[in-house]
């Protein structure tokens, strides 16, 4: 009888939190497209179906380490889905293991990411941070939430690191990152994060442009490409 109802259990969670539940976005696209963008993301992870090879750190970096990372949990950090909370905690712990001295990040919005690492990179480290100027549209293909996420860059009134005693580690960048003159920092980057328009042709041209940065045992890591045209 308890193996028949833990059943009946999964059975339900399944059917209510795969179709019903987003039934109550109805009203809200944007939050349902990002909603249908996770769990297509957790579909292929989960079902082994991204065509990658899946690592966990400790197989490819000594991780075995103790240390206290420096975290902004205000309630931007608790207000957002669970997993960016946990994207953000392990780029915290990869600035702590790798302490590059240069990070470049693809993707400002409001900053908050580039805090992050300013927060937990050396006391020397560069933090450059590169997005479109207000206004100005990619010249590579994007994706809907793309565009929402140019929306949300329009509305914001000043970055997440102003006032903040790691201001001085952050470098603000303009510019198309298909377009961008990256020849400045060609072999000098430590730690490349790409988290800027989610389609293939961006996707693919960032990890490009990342891949001629990165310093000779540097790191780069990357978002996915997005699941809605």
């Amino acid at each position: 009888m308890e193996k028949l109802k833990a059943y009946l259990i999964a059975l339900r969670n399944l059917i209510i939190g795969s179709n019903l539940f987003s039934l109550a976005f109805i009203f809200r696209p944007k939050a349902q497209m990002g909603i249908a963008s996770t769990l297509l993301f957790y579909q292929k992870t989960l079902g082994g179906k991204r065509k990658l090879e899946q690592k966990n750190p400790d197989d490819v970096i000594e991780s075995l380490h103790t240390f206290q990372l420096n975290i902004c949990t205000d309630s931007y950090f608790w207000g957002n889905d669970p997993s960016y909370a946990k994207d953000i905690i392990e780029l915290c712990v990869f600035s702590k293991l790798l302490k590059p001295r240069t990070v470049f990040e693809i993707g400002t919005l409001d900053g908050y990411t580039a805090l992050h690492f300013a927060m937990n990179t050396p006391d020397d480290a560069d933090v450059y941070t590169l997005d479109l100027p207000p206004g100005v549209q990619g010249t590579l293909k994007t994706t809907v939430i793309d565009k929402a996420h140019q929306s949300a860059h329009a509305a914001i009134k000043d970055y997440k690191w102003r006032g903040s005693p790691y201001e001085r580690k952050i470098h603000c960048l303009f510019g198309d990152s298909a377009t961008f003159d990256y020849s400045p920092f060609y072999g000098k980057v430590d730690l490349f994060f790409i988290d800027g328009a989610h389609s293939y042709e961006y996707v693919r041209s960032d990890t490009i442009n990342a891949l001629k940065c990165i310093s000779r045992g540097g790191w780069w890591f990357g978002t996915i490409t997005g699941e809605w045209g």
